[in-house]
């Protein structure tokens, strides 16, 4: 007897023009983005990582519209995990995130060489850390 089972249907490119503007380019999974794939949102952000089943997972690029670059870990729709978030003004952020915040232990380098090295809570910094400005001067 025939099986009614039915395969998954996997399209490993396609485009996808979405009625709110977002465009997204990659793979396909009974018709949710699966595999590689860059979605651009029509506020001008782009994110360009792995899917699973819907979810964005995995290491990404994640553009902002405003020239911010987001790029590590990713999971559940945001930086999840190690990564690194470069500011169009120069500043640079370097460690873990949570739910798309700074949370954990991390450098915020400022882009006049004022850094802050340590915990961070919330995208906040808390707990114990070294601030090294510029000049040399330290303090922790």
């Amino acid at each position: 007897m025939p099986s009614t089972k039915r395969k998954a249907s996997a399209i490993t490119s396609c485009v996808l023009n979405y009625a709110n503007g977002d465009v997204y380019t990659g793979g396909l999974e009974d018709g949710e983005h699966h595999g590689h794939g860059v979605l651009k949102y029509a506020s001008g952000k782009v994110l360009e990582c792995e899917w699973k089943k819907g979810i964005s997972t995995g290491k990404a690029v994640l553009k902002y519209d405003n020239g911010d670059v987001y790029e590590g870990e990713y999971e559940d729709d945001a930086p999840n995990g190690r990564g690194i978030m470069k500011f169009v003004r120069g500043s640079v952020y370097e460690g873990e995130f949570k739910s798309g915040k700074y949370n954990g232990t991390g450098k915020y380098t400022w882009s006049n060489g004022t850094a802050y090295d340590g915990e961070y809570v919330d995208g906040n910094c808390n707990g114990k850390g070294k601030y090294t400005w510029s000049n040399g001067t330290v303090y922790e």
